[in-house]
């Protein structure tokens, strides 16, 4: 996500910006998604998917409104 974000930021205008932002959202969810389902086969312990979901939340919302000041 971080090389997306860094990549729209060298794009040289804030629409550009927005959109590889907007990239960036779609990428978080999807790890997101990932992460629930490698907990559901079992493969991480509740406290840990539940930390990782609480900080992908953080970035989630530090991306939202990065957006919206744009």
């Amino acid at each position: 996500m971080s090389n997306t974000i860094t990549e729209g930021a060298g794009r040289g205008g804030n629409p550009e910006f927005r959109n590889f932002l907007h990239y960036s959202l779609g990428s978080l969810i999807e790890v997101e998604n990932e992460l629930l389902l490698a907990h559901r086969l079992g493969y991480s312990q509740e406290s840990e998917y539940s930390d990782y979901r609480n900080k992908s939340e953080i970035i989630k919302k530090m991306l939202i409104n990065l957006i919206k000041a744009l």
